[in-house]
């Protein structure tokens, strides 16, 4: 599987994703640090699972969708560890680090 991410506000042809991880139902990725510019911090961050095949469509395993509001008015440069489960589907939950680095952007 891999997932794919992106903030509301932008747009799914903004996404970025992490490597596809093959045969294993349990991956974990220990992909990033990815970086996004923050317009609002009442935006939400959409990620989505999916099960990538080689000659039909992906398939989506379930999708998670996270609100920056209290990370952005957390602590900045602050780690925040998010596990919750997944949207349409029985199963499966995913894991996340997040932080907001108002400094990222600065001068770009």
């Amino acid at each position: 599987p891999y997932v794919k991410f992106w903030l509301g506000s932008g747009s799914e042809q903004d996404s970025q994703k992490t490597s596809t991880i093959n045969n294993d139902l349990n991956p974990r990725w220990n992909a990033g640090p990815y970086n996004f510019r923050l317009e609002s911090d009442d935006d939400v961050l959409h990620l989505e699972v999916y099960d990538e095949d080689t000659f039909t469509s992906d398939d989506l395993l379930g999708r998670l969708k996270i609100p920056v509001f209290s990370i952005v008015h957390g602590e900045p440069n602050v780690s925040v560890w998010i596990k919750d489960q997944l949207e349409d589907t029985a199963h499966g939950e995913l894991e996340i680090e997040l932080s907001y680095c108002p400094e990222a952007f600065m001068g770009a």
